[in-house]
This record gives C-alpha cells, sequence and structure tokens, in this order.
C-alpha cells in the first residue's frame, strides 16, 4: 500500500544450481504462473459463494455453500484485516441477518465470537451446508478498505475480505463465486470467468468466476456497476482501467503513460505473475486517499480528476501497486501469505515490501521516461531533508517500525515511516551494489536472487533472507551496513553511497527546539507537544505550556521562528512559560539539525569511469535478460570472500 561462508549469509544460498537457473528461465521466458496447492483437490469447487446487489436495500446478499461438509461442525469467520492495510478493520458490524440451513433444512447456528459463526455438528454425514448472510455499506467514497453500493449513481465495489466470510480449515479449497447484478451493469475483476455470453455477446446479469482458493478470492476486487473504461497491451499482458467517478480523463494519455509504467517493470523482472492486471482509479470523493495492492490488481483513489494522466500522484502511486505485483504479493515475507485473517501477522520486513518498492515507483518513472534525472534527484532529496528533521530517526530503526505498523496506523511506528527511511535504504543499497560490481548489478538483481530461492513456495521468505540477497548480488559483505540501516539508528552514511556515483549531496543545518505548537490564534505560541532528547524536553518544557519569551525577548505566535533562526547553534536559550498560571523560567542550550538538501551530479567531464556506470546502470533500463544477470551472480557467488 502507499499513502516503504560470509556473516549474514546462509550458506544455502551460496550454491544457486542449474536447476534452478532453468526454472527461472522458464519462468522469465514464458511469463508463467506457478500454482501451488497444499493438497490435491477435484475440480468442482467445493466453496461456492453466491452474492446479490440489492439496490433497494443497498446491501449485499450472500450466500456460502459448501460441498460435503461432513458431520463436523463448520466455522464461517469474516477477516480482522485485509492484506496491505496492518489495521484491525471491524467487518463484522456491517454483517447481520446470518442464518444456516443443513441439506435444505435448518441448521443449528451460533456466534461464539465476533467474528465467527458456527454451523453445528451433526449425526449423520450432510451433502451440503449454506450459510446466508447480508452486508451493509459505511465507507464513504467509491470503495478501498470496505465495500460499497451506490443505487443512484449505479456504482458497487467488493473488497473481498470486508464481505465474503471463509470457512475454517477450507482456504486452501478451489472456490467459485457468482454476482447477480441489475441488467446493463457491467463487471470487472481480475478473477477467472466462467460465464457464457448473451447471443448478442453481452454479458449476463448473473456472472461466475473461479478462483484457486479463499486467498486469491478475497485478492481479487470487483468493481460493479456502470462505469467507463480503457484497455492497452504490453508484453502479451492485457492492462484494463477502470474508471470511477469524475475523471475527466484523456485516455490516450492515461495509456500512454500507464503503458510505459508496466513495460518497463515487466522488462525489469522479466516475467509476469499475473494473467492479466486491472488499474481501478477511483476519482474524487471522500474516504482514503492512495493505493492498495492485490495479487493481479490495484485500487487507486485520487483527490481529484485524472485529466491528461501525467500527475506526479498518479503515476507513482500507479508505479509503485504495480510493483508490488512481484514486491509482497509474488515474494513476500514470511505471514503474508497464506493470511492469517484472525489476527496481527507481524514481519520486520515491510521496510523491503513497502519502502524498497517506493523507491522502485520513482525510478521506474524515470527509466520509462516520463520522469528526468534531476526530478528523482529533487524527490530524493526531499526525502533526505524529511528524515534529517524526524526526531524519530534517532529512536526507531526500520526494523522496530516494521514490526510495530499495527501500532503506527500501517505506515511505520513511532513517527518513523517506513515508506521514507526504506526508499533512502533501498537507495544507499542501489547505489552501493552498483559501486562494487561497476555498475554491473543494481538493487533489482537482489530480487532475481530471491525469485530462485522463494518464488515457487506459497509461504514466504524469512527474515534472512534479503541480508542473504543483498549480499549475494554485490558480492561482497554489506551485512555492517545492513545493521546499522535496518536493525539501528544510527545515520545513514550517505558520502559511501553517493560520492562513488558522483553524486553531490548538499545540507543546510537550522535551529531546533523540538517541540510543537498547536494550531491556535493564541497570541503566545502553546507548546503541543514535546520530542524526546531535544533541548525542550532537556530544559523541562511540557505540552499546554504557553511560550512567553525567548532570551528575554517576548514570542509572539507570529515572531517565534524568526528569533529561533537567530540563535546561533549551541548557544544558551532562556525560556519563559506560563504553566497553570505560573510563570517559569527554563534553561538549556539551542541545537541544530539538518532541514534543508540538495542532490545534484557531477558534470559528466568530471565523472569516473565507475560512477558513468553507475549512473547509467542506474537510470537505464538494461536491456540484459534477467537470466544472464542471475548466471552473472550465481557464477561469483561462491568466491565471495569473508570479511
Amino acid at each position: 500500500m502507499r499513502n516503504k561462508a560470509i556473516p549474514g549469509i546462509n550458506n544455502k544460498f551460496i550454491v544457486v544450481t542449474a536447476l534452478i537457473s532453468s526454472l527461472l528461465i522458464k519462468s522469465c521466458t514464458s511469463y508463467a504462473i506457478e500454482n501451488s496447492s497444499a493438497h490435491k483437490r477435484s475440480d468442482f469447487p467445493k466453496i461456492s459463494y453466491h452474492l446479490t446487489a440489492d439496490t433497494t436495500e443497498n446491501c449485499l446478499h450472500v450466500s456460502l455453500h459448501i460441498d460435503s461438509p461432513g458431520k463436523e461442525a463448520i466455522d464461517a469467520a469474516i477477516p480482522a484485516w485485509t492484506p496491505g492495510y496492518y489495521q484491525i478493520l471491524n467487518y463484522q458490524a456491517n454483517i447481520d441477518h446470518v442464518t444456516a440451513k443443513s441439506d435444505s433444512n435448518p441448521a443449528l447456528l451460533t456466534h461464539p465470537s465476533s467474528r465467527i459463526w458456527e454451523v453445528a455438528s451433526t449425526s449423520a454425514e450432510r451433502n451440503s451446508i449454506d450459510i446466508s448472510y447480508d452486508v451493509h455499506f459505511t465507507e464513504e467514497g467509491h470503495g478501498f478498505f470496505s465495500s460499497i453500493l451506490k443505487a443512484e449513481e449505479k456504482e458497487g465495489y467488493i473488497n473481498g475480505a470486508s464481505a465474503l466470510m471463509y470457512i475454517v480449515g477450507l482456504k486452501n479449497e478451489r472456490t467459485s463465486l457468482t454476482l447477480t447484478i441489475p441488467e446493463e451493469w457491467k463487471i470487472a475483476t481480475p478473477l477467472t470467468s466462467t460465464s457464457a455470453l448473451n447471443s448478442d455477446g453481452s454479458e449476463t446479469s448473473s456472472q461466475s468466476f473461479s478462483a484457486e482458493n479463499y486467498d486469491e478470492l478475497i485478492d481479487s476486487p470487483i468493481q460493479f456497476g456502470k462505469f467507463d473504461e480503457t484497455i492497452f497491451k504490453t508484453d502479451g499482458i492485457l492492462f484494463r482501467c477502470i474508471l470511477i467517478g469524475n475523471h475527466q480523463a484523456n485516455k490516450k494519455k492515461l495509456v500512454n503513460n500507464l503503458t510505459k509504467i508496466a513495460h518497463t517493470e515487466l522488462q525489469q523482472f522479466g516475467f509476469a505473475p499475473f494473467k492479466n492486471y486491472i488499474f481501478y482509479l477511483h476519482c474524487g470523493g471522500a474516504g482514503f486517499y492512495g493505493g492498495l495492492e492485490h495479487r493481479s490488481s490495484t485500487v487507486i483513489h485520487l483527490s481529484g480528476p485524472i485529466k491528461d494522466g501525467n500527475d506526479d500522484e498518479l503515476l507513482s502511486v500507479a508505479a509503485h501497486e504495480l510493483f508490488h505485483a512481484w514486491n509482497v504479493k509474488k515474494l513476500k515475507p514470511l505471514g503474508l501469505g497464506p493470511f492469517d485473517y484472525t489476527q496481527k501477522v507481524r514481519s520486520s520486513s515491510l521496510w523491503w515490501a513497502e519502502g524498497v518498492t517506493d523507491y522502485y515507483a520513482e525510478l521506474t518513472l524515470v527509466r520509462a521516461g516520463l520522469r528526468t534525472k534531476s526530478w528523482f534527484l529533487n524527490e530524493f532529496a526531499a526525502r533526505i531533508a524529511d528524515f534529517d528533521s524526524d526526531p524519530a530517526r534517532t529512536r526507531v530503526s526500520l526494523e522496530e517500525a516494521s514490526l510495530k505498523a499495527w501500532e503506527g496506523h500501517s505506515e511505520g511506528f513511532g513517527g518513523m515511516s517506513y515508506y521514507l527511511k526504506g526508499s533512502l535504504a533501498a537507495l544507499y543499497f542501489d547505489l552501493r551494489i552498483r559501486a562494487l560490481t561497476n555498475g554491473n548489478r543494481g538493487l533489482e538483481d537482489a530480487f532475481l536472487v530471491l525469485e530462485t530461492q522463494y518464488g515457487s513456495s506459497d509461504s514466504g521468505y524469512p527474515e534472512t533472507a534479503l541480508l542473504d540477497a543483498l549480499n549475494i548480488t554485490a558480492g561482497a559483505s554489506l551485512t555492517d551496513e545492513y545493521d546499522a540501516i535496518i536493525n539501528k539508528t544510527v545515520d545513514i552514511d550517505w558520502k559511501r553511497c553517493f560520492v562513488p556515483a558522483g553524486i553531490i549531496l548538499s545540507r543546510e543545518r537550522s535551529n531546533v527546539f523540538g517541540v510543537e505548537l498547536e494550531d491556535t490564534s493564541s497570541v503566545s505560541p502553546v507548546v503541543h507537544h514535546v520530542e524526546q532528547g531535544f533541548p525542550g524536553e532537556i530544559m523541562g518544557m511540557k505540552a499546554g505550556d504557553k511560550i512567553l519569551s525567548v532570551n528575554e525577548r517576548q514570542a509572539l505566535s507570529s515572531q517565534l521562528p524568526e528569533i529561533m533562526s537567530h540563535l546561533a547553534e549551541d548557544s544558551p536559550v532562556r525560556v519563559r512559560v506560563e504553566r497553570g498560571g505560573v510563570s517559569i523560567k527554563l534553561e538549556g542550550r539551542i541545537a541544530s539539525q539538518y532541514s534543508h538538501a540538495k542532490l545534484s551530479l557531477l558534470p559528466e567531464n568530471q565523472l569516473s569511469t565507475t560512477a558513468a556506470s553507475i549512473l547509467a546502470s542506474l537510470f537505464t533500463r538494461r536491456p540484459d535478460h534477467p537470466v544472464k544477470l542471475l548466471e552473472s551472480i550465481t557464477s561469483t557467488d561462491e568466491n565471495i570472500n569473508p570479511k
């Protein structure tokens, strides 16, 4: 989602056999999709859903059928969260009128917990169980984390986790879904269609689809109603753009831009983990703005119209969410598929899943010819400045920010964004790898290592796999650097990656007090929050303090920034505050931190051969087939010397 034997190397990764290479060759050249299952299943779906869009009651009627359930008790559950958004959601609050039948007869149904409904066991085998319920809609906007149905606008959207219960113990069973909608409405979903068309070639009002399992089912959103759309094809893959709301899109320009993004990312990986792909573009209206990844689609909610489709917001989010099809959907950390929908699932690798994805989203726009090198450098200079001014950088590591995403609104923890620092870590390691390999490899080649080791696994990679992949790709140990940037809170050594690449980082410092002021019209500024470890806290300042003066100069709200800017770094500072009606004098010393950053390139005639190679490989998509790069990596892995 977007709103970031060598020490550290497991020896089993050192030798990558020709068999694994040939497996990747097959995947890269045929764009094949490998499906795995835990056990053999019949081709006939054991689980089937029938959904009816009720435009009178503005609700969704759901019938869940289980074939040959046996005689044991059956539990049906609604997820506590939706993949890609690490927050507990109360989907059960929108479900009511739950009933059950066993072989067409009423069955005993209990509700043992808020998200579980249990059909009682029987003394004899049963041929079928049917569970029926209604889903009501409370989410604003066009649908995102939840589902919506707006009869007047002829618009509906289903995020499967919010509407489709699963049968405990049977999530891996093949599944079918039928959706009945009003005449003349359409359906768009990446699910495989199993419906026949009308004699005139039009779609029927009831359409059926299939999914390999429950995970695929709910990770395949369904847009239905009357909507606008456009399609394009690149690298043998069909893409659909579903346009919702007041989009005002220039379809030709939109398709041109999205085609360039899709082509660039498909060429980078050399294979597609999907048969087709859908961009759901929701424009305007209330709700969450940003993107949410799904395995063969993404929903992107924009604040305004698309128009010519060249807005930074749209292009960056589109590149980010499409990249997720490889990074977090195909190649995923342990726990992020198959999913446990009952509780918080933690991963220390979310910085890679989101931050590295965010880095490549911006780099993709340059490689696709949609943005310039200067735009990219300015973007990351701004990110460095944001990171420099973030107090959380000194107390929250990327690892902790990832592990505690559930406590940090799915963005990080304690003020540390794994999107922000994760993207900066990606920039660092990308440049370091290119410097160590004279521009012959980059961070994207670490994905090839992950693909050979875990691409055919449905369970995901362990935490140690990321460092292993970086070390193998670099042909040297990056263990200490990884530990410093990912597991600790020390400053990033930018010179180490920028100097070899001919990139110049210029930064300016400014005074910092470490207090956040209330947004108020008060004449005197009022403290809203005091950051740990900064002068304000050290002096004893507290939230609610009214700042009366600084160094005996009256501190008006409009004048405080100017007063602070004229103080010398590390100079004594005397602050008088009013607390509880009492005037208190506080003393300490002012501090400073980097607040502005600029990235630029050395003139071409001053670049070293290595720097020229690094920059050329960084900004230009290489023509090498990924398999050739993999062969180059694996041929040198055994020669890496321990530190």
